[in-house]
């Protein structure tokens, strides 16, 4: 239920109301507490997948009555948007929106207020400002965004947060019931968007992780105490599909000869099964065959107990590396290439190296 105390009953009633601003031409649906705990479940689920934000607008703009909505981030240093979602309804072009946006007039009169500040443009531009305004006559009224309800609501590393729903000259501009939802939306925008971030920037970390991970050509896998695995690189990838060494079983790393896949899983278990508030022991390095007999030296790495997000469950990981131990035939080729080497001096240098 949303809370409110005695002297917000007449607040909490105007987003009740089913009241359509003046010249609206479509009713504002009447906003109940069922339907509002439906649309914030919409915005959080959006921070959380990126793809359901043009539903979770789609959701909002209903609720304000307007045509469009939209939530971007902009960076006042460069002059750029760096962040857009609208609405299913919300219609990019070919224009340049950086431009028309630093001369957007809105802009200038939510840069001057704080954070949080709602701002229904008809009661700041009036109608002699909007007809000879370059912003509104090339851009702005030819795609029917005639009145905004916005507000600049959060900032993340340089970046300031906007959300903006828009209407039609012939939908008519935003009111007191519009610009009190905003306000009761408001703090939910903010955590949905600092959720966002930081998956953003967690996601963004475990892709230059994956990475530098694919450009080892040694096989590198991270997996927990049962040997589940939790990733491995390209390297590690091709080891598996080849199964000649190391394979995965009922989704569990494992050797190729059964003796050698307890002797694996125990220097897993014995890594990773360490009480909470105890470091990570000593790596571990272990002797594996191949189906014909060639020696794969594998060492397990326990990192420790560690979590991709605070407040999830942590979960020790290990990091299982493999390297080939008997000597592989090196090819004459490179090392002529590498160091100018004649034919025969090419020759005798591999058979050295091997």
């Amino acid at each position: 239920m949303i809370q409110t105390n005695d002297a917000g009953q007449e607040f909490h009633a105007s987003l009740m109301a089913s009241s359509p601003a003046r010249g609206l031409s479509m009713p504002v649906p009447a906003l109940t507490d069922e339907s509002f705990s439906d649309t914030l479940g919409l915005l959080y689920e959006a921070a959380t997948s990126p793809d359901l934000w043009p539903d979770a607008l789609d959701s909002l703009e209903s609720w304000f009555g307007a045509m469009t909505a939209h939530v971007f981030t902009w960076a006042p240093e460069a002059g750029r948007r760096r962040m857009s979602f609208g609405a299913h309804s919300y219609v990019r072009t070919d224009q340049d929106w950086d431009y028309y946006y630093r001369i957007n007039p809105r802009r200038r009169i939510l840069a001057a207020r704080p954070f949080g500040y709602i701002l229904a443009c008809n009661e700041h531009l009036d109608a002699d400002f909007i007809r000879r305004d370059e912003f509104f006559n090339d851009y702005c009224l030819p795609l029917e965004r005639r009145y905004l309800l916005g507000t600049n609501f959060a900032s993340h590393d340089g970046l300031i947060a906007s959300f903006a729903v828009m209407r039609t000259e012939r939908q008519g501009p935003f009111g007191r019931r519009e610009k009190a939802l905003l306000a009761r939306l408001l703090p939910h925008l903010r955590r949905a968007f600092r959720l966002d971030q930081e998956l953003r920037a967690a996601r963004a970390a475990a892709d230059r992780t994956g990475s530098l991970l694919d450009a080892l050509l040694q096989p590198v896998l991270a997996t927990d105490a049962v040997g589940r695995i939790r990733h491995a690189n390209r390297a590690a990838e091709a080891l598996l599909s080849a199964g000649d060494t190391l394979c995965q079983v009922q989704g569990r790393l494992a050797a190729v000869h059964p003796e050698e896949t307890a002797v694996l899983q125990s220097a897993l278990r014995r890594a990773l099964d360490t009480p909470p508030g105890i470091g990570p022991g000593p790596a571990t390095s272990l002797i594996l065959h191949d189906r014909d007999g060639r020696r794969l030296g594998i060492t397990v790495t326990p990192l420790g107990r560690s979590a991709a997000l605070a407040g999830l469950p942590e979960e020790p990981i290990a990091f299982v590396t493999a390297g080939a131990l008997d000597p592989v035939p090196t090819a004459p080729e490179p090392l002529r290439t590498a160091f100018g080497l004649t034919g025969a001096e090419a020759e005798l240098a591999a058979a050295l190296a091997s």
